[in-house]
């Protein structure tokens, strides 16, 4: 949504479409300036259009830095209003924009679902709408399909949006500064989106930000790129063998729109036999998940197993032992484990640690133990007699990591696809026979 800002427009003159430009004017002179280009470029050599080009788009990034800074002025207000120790605290002003945002979109989203579109998402400050009405013959033609959002689609929406906030505006008696009387909103397309998966919340509630987009335009711009918020792919913490497959099986959903069950079964079934393998191998930098601690370690509760095992690790076991700590502002892989049941000090690395340290490795065992620890960190990647100890206390839990990165991750997904997430570890026949 976009107030009394900046628009970006493409001539449909057939010279200008070979040239992909994106005209970026202000709402004030939007018809002079197509009207300027459009007489300029039926009267240049080919060498004067390239320089107009390139002026063009200077003026569009002039006029989108502007924007920017305006928005993030915006913004800034919005926060220094709501802050306590800001010399202009106003709780009443942040709440009046944020309530006014969206007021502002649950009238326009209820217009438009009266005129028969379909809202996908919608909050404060944007909306997903389901594209109709195109022409199928251009369905299957992206850059068709973009300008006819552009040009007519668009518009449609703005046009709706527009009488509706103006009403809404007179009615709260609100008055623009610049415009007066005549209250200026404008619904900006920032992204085209050709396919999409919208997951509910965790709570079972209205989705809020949990989406994978394939987005094939962005600003005017085209692009090929999946955009994610609330979903997996934008866990920073997700191990990388998890991440890789999830980022293939959201791929092979939105851009090659494939949605039979054996090629996305095939992409979990894959994850599935990866982690076993790392779990055998004591794979940590291809199972871990990545953890950084931002206070000292004191400062976490006793609930954060993390910091837990980590200030255990710092105080008790790495300095008598000669190993690395574990520091703020670093990162660290932690690895889901299960102590083992029975642990004989004299069986691992009596070649390597002197009695002192194997008393202190039994001390860490029943620490483990008794606090029931279910992860630990990897600490130093390349010191062997690290993960040794690591593997002399512990077994990976590999049905838990299998849970929380397989299960829990392509559930939401397979549901809404029809898919029974059980079928992931086994084999389609072999389930048929087990039922």
């Amino acid at each position: 949504m976009q107030v009394g800002g900046y628009m970006s427009r493409k001539s449909d003159l057939s010279k200008l479409e070979e040239y992909a430009l994106n005209y970026t004017c202000t709402p004030n002179n939007l018809d002079k300036c197509i009207h300027e280009i459009t007489q300029t470029f039926g009267s240049v050599s080919d060498d004067k259009k390239e320089e107009l080009v390139s002026e063009l788009k200077a003026r569009e990034q002039k006029f989108h830095n502007i924007q920017l800074a305006y928005k993030i002025l915006m913004n800034s207000l919005y926060g220094y209003f709501g802050t306590k120790t800001s010399r202009f605290y106003k709780l009443e002003v942040a709440e009046a924009i944020t309530l006014t945002g969206q007021e502002e979109s649950r009238r326009v989203q209820e217009v438009l679902e009266k005129e028969g579109y379909n809202i996908l998402y919608g909050d404060t400050d944007s909306m997903f709408i389901l594209v109709n009405g195109m022409p199928d013959e251009i369905k299957n033609d992206i850059d068709e399909a973009k300008k006819w959002i552009r040009n007519k689609f668009v518009p449609r929406i703005n046009e709706l949006a527009q009488k509706e906030l103006e009403n809404m505006a007179r009615e709260l008696g609100i008055k623009n500064p610049v415009l007066g009387e005549n209250y200026h909103f404008t619904f900006k397309q920032e992204m085209i989106a050709r396919s999409g998966i919208f997951l509910p919340s965790i709570s079972g509630r209205e989705a809020k930000k949990r989406y994978d987009l394939w987005v094939v335009d962005e600003e005017g711009i085209s692009k090929d790129k999946i955009t994610s918020a609330g979903t997996p792919l934008k866990q920073s913490k997700l191990p990388v063998i998890v991440k890789e497959y999830f980022k293939k099986f959201i791929e092979t959903l939105l851009k090659k729109m494939v949605n039979d069950e054996e090629s996305l079964l095939k992409i979990a079934r894959e994850l599935r036999e990866k982690i076993l393998i790392a779990c055998e191998e004591w794979n940590i930098n291809h199972l871990g998940s990545q953890t950084q601690f931002n206070k000292p370690l004191d400062q976490y509760p006793e609930t954060n197993s993390q910091a837990k095992f980590a200030k255990k690790w710092n105080e008790d076991i790495a300095h008598k032992l000669k190993l690395p700590t574990y520091q703020i502002n670093f990162k660290y892989k932690f690895i889901e484990v299960v102590p083992k049941s029975r642990f004989n000090p004299s069986d691992y690395l009596t070649n390597n640690l002197t009695p002192s340290q194997l008393e202190l490795l039994k001390d860490l065992h029943s620490f483990v133990n008794g606090n029931k620890i279910r992860v630990v960190g990897l600490v130093d990647p390349d010191n062997i007699l690290f993960i040794e100890v690591l593997k002399s206390l512990f077994d990976i839990d590999a049905d838990r990591i299998i849970e929380k990165y397989v299960t829990n991750i392509f559930k939401p997904y397979f549901t809404i696809l029809n898919i029974p997430i059980e079928k992931i570890a086994f084999n389609i026949a072999d389930l048929d026979e087990l039922l």
